[in-house]
C-alpha cells in the first residue's frame, strides 16, 4: 500500500548547531506530486565567526557570503589610507567552520619624521 503526501504538505530542512541552510529551508509539495524549488539543492553549511568580517582603520570586502560566514564565504582587507596590512590580505571560511588565516590588523603607518622624532 503506497503512502502520499497532501498537496501543500510542507517540510522544513533544519541544521545542528554552528551549521547555516543553503538554499531553501521549506519546501511545498505541489498538485502535480513534485516539490517546489527541486532544482535548487538545500544543505547545511559550517558556519565561521563574524569577527573577521570588519576590520578596524579598514574595510574587510566579504564574498559569496549568505545570512553569516558559511564555508566557501571568503573576505578580501584593506586598510584605511595612512594605515598598512599587518596580516594576510584574504582569509576563506573552510569547511570545519575556520578562518584559513588569522585576522589581520591595520597598522598606522608612521612618516620618516615621526619615526626620526621631528614634527613638520
Amino acid at each position: 500500500m503506497a503512502h502520499f503526501l497532501p498537496f501543500d504538505y510542507e517540510i522544513e530542512y533544519v541544521c545542528r548547531p554552528e551549521r547555516e541552510i543553503v538554499g531553501p529551508k521549506v519546501r511545498k509539495c505541489l498538485p502535480n506530486g513534485t516539490w517546489t524549488d527541486s532544482d535548487v539543492e538545500s544543505r547545511c553549511l559550517r558556519t565561521c565567526p563574524k569577527m573577521h568580517l570588519s576590520l578596524e582603520n579598514g574595510q574587510a570586502h566579504v564574498r559569496a557570503i549568505e545570512r553569516v560566514p558559511v564555508e566557501g564565504t571568503w573576505v578580501e582587507y584593506r586598510c584605511n589610507a595612512g594605515f598598512h596590512l599587518v596580516g594576510n590580505p584574504r582569509s576563506n571560511c573552510t569547511k570545519l567552520g575556520r578562518w584559513s588565516s588569522a585576522k589581520p590588523v591595520c597598522e598606522y603607518q608612521s612618516s620618516w619624521s615621526d619615526r626620526l622624532g621631528f614634527r613638520i
